[in-house]
């Protein structure tokens, strides 16, 4: 078991993360506390997922629980709750640059 301690899933250079997915073989399954554990993108956790997948192996994640990549609707569950969760990322930084105009403009 490879565990990454002290890294997020907004760094870029994560080694122990890097070596699981090269070793990773057919039929194994790598397990996550949350998704943001893996990036913190929506392309980013693809990519992860995207290299999973194409060794054969899946993916389930047990803070959502639906998250599980080794059935069909695991997959689609995983790819709604990466889709959202990106949306309130943007919505959130929409809504700070508003206010940081607001706060400019009435200073």
């Amino acid at each position: 078991m490879l565990v990454d301690h002290g890294f997020s899933g907004a760094v870029e250079r994560r080694p122990r993360l890097e070596r699981m997915l090269d070793q990773l073989r057919a039929g194994d399954v790598v397990i996550v506390t949350t998704l943001d554990r893996l990036g913190r993108s929506l392309s980013k956790l693809l990519d992860v997922v995207e290299v999973i997948e194409r060794q054969g192996s899946g993916l389930i994640s047990l803070a959502e629980s639906a998250v599980d990549t080794t059935s069909v609707a695991g997959k689609l569950v995983f790819r709604i709750i990466v889709v959202v969760a990106e949306f309130e990322r943007d919505r959130l930084l929409e809504r700070t640059v508003k206010g940081l105009d607001w706060a400019v403009a009435n200073a």
